[in-house]
């Protein structure tokens, strides 16, 4: 109980130290235990420090650890825009890193979540009238860090950016029209809707980049 405590007061310590305006931290949500019934992702962005400091307890401890009682991540759902910039999530179980026609903003940690948002991200994919997911067998199971772009070019989905990825990406070189779901199967880094120089300088920015 002692040992717990002091987990907890670590945590709180890191919060009230941290900075207000603290940097987004990425971190992938996905079903944390076998069978995997639908091998999808996405990506949780998170700025608040107690909020980070939770997801990353949770990846050490897992969902039902002594501190990770509220693991279900709940996350509102906004479908895709261009105006939006580039908000777009992936799939990053998936090679070819296929995009969601959605993005997410955090709605919280809980230990009991409505049947209403029990869907996965293929459902919400499928059905743009959900607006809101809290799966119960999802919740944070990696950290992506502060950058996404080398994540983006692991296209092979394999740990590290190498001629294999190289190869996924010469075989879309110079397409065009890239749709918003696919991104040319990933190679179109930038989400420029072409396969160019630009999509080569961030993959070669990052060669040989492992997770």
């Amino acid at each position: 109980m002692r040992q717990v405590n002091l987990i907890f007061l670590i945590l709180l310590v890191a919060c009230l130290s941290s900075a207000v305006c603290a940097e987004t931290v990425y971190f992938l949500v996905g079903e944390f235990s076998p069978p995997f019934i639908d091998n999808d992702s996405y990506v949780l962005p998170l700025s608040d420090p107690c909020d980070i400091a939770y997801a990353r307890l949770i990846i050490d401890e897992g969902p039902y650890g002594p501190n990770t009682s509220a693991a279900i991540v709940s996350a509102w759902i906004h479908r895709w825009d261009p105006n939006d910039g580039y908000n777009w999530n992936r799939n990053y179980l998936e090679p070819g890193l296929p995009a969601w026609s959605w993005y997410v903003t955090f709605s919280g940690f809980g230990e009991v979540s409505a049947e209403g948002c029990h869907v996965s991200m293929t459902d919400v994919e499928e059905d743009d009238t959900i607006d809101l997911i809290c799966h119960p067998v999802y919740t944070v199971v990696a950290e992506l860090g502060t950058d996404l772009e080398p994540w983006n070019c692991d296209l092979t989905v394999d740990g590290i950016v190498d001629f294999n990825d190289l190869a996924w990406l010469t075989s879309h070189w110079l397409d065009f029209g890239c749709g918003h779901r696919y991104y040319c199967e990933g190679t179109d880094i930038d989400g420029s809707g072409e396969v160019d120089f630009k999509d080569f300088a961030i993959f070669a920015n990052n060669w040989l980049w492992e997770k």
